[in-house]
């Protein structure tokens, strides 16, 4: 007959084994849960940081429309201001209009610089460089629907709109002459 500690031997070896064997599974599990968490914070903060970078674009194009309709008042007004013919009552009373005028428009352009340096922080190359461009040349009335176009081109390839260049650009920016002859496409900008 066996003694009980004959019959224990065993049965405590399989117990050491069984309790082995669940630690080995419970860290394989831990790391796979690990793994799996780090992969889905990764995921989540890409997705914010996508999140983060279309509302600064739709800030910027929003200040943008905003405050283009003001500078374009507050032009005529100066350009009425400087006008030859007037008495220098008339002309200081044009230029207290301009002046008024732009005070009401300097909160607008303040959106607009504070969204265009939020892309600067946030955005790929491409994007900060058009942004840049149609910034400047909305401050001096240039010609900016191509840029607007280009910059919409490469706000929808960074947010994965449409990964192919040519679906995410308008047709417009097929004829490089269009809107303002001499200024790249992104695509060009790229290669």
């Amino acid at each position: 007959m066996a003694t009980w500690w004959e019959l224990a031997i065993p049965a405590v070896a399989g117990l050491a084994a069984g309790l082995g064997g669940a630690a080995i599974a419970g860290r394989s599990s831990y790391r796979t849960a690990t793994e799996v968490s780090r992969q889905e914070a990764d995921e989540r903060r890409q997705r914010q940081f996508i999140e983060q970078r279309r509302a600064a674009y739709v800030g910027f194009l929003a200040a943008l429309k905003e405050w283009q309709p003001l500078r374009d008042r507050d032009w005529s007004l100066r350009a009425a201001a400087d006008e030859p013919t007037l008495t220098a009552e008339q002309r200081k009373t044009a230029m207290s209009r301009w002046e008024r005028s732009r005070e009401l428009t300097e909160p607008y352009f303040r959106r607009l610089v504070e969204a265009e340096q939020e892309i600067q922080l946030l955005a790929p190359r491409p994007i900060r460089d058009v942004t840049t461009a149609l910034f400047v040349e909305s401050g001096r009335r240039g010609a900016t629907g191509r840029l607007m176009e280009e910059f919409m081109q490469a706000a929808r390839l960074d947010l994965g709109t449409d990964p192919d260049p040519v679906a995410a650009g308008s047709p417009l920016l097929e004829n490089p002459d269009v809107w303002r002859p001499g200024v790249p496409s992104v695509a060009q900008r790229e290669a």
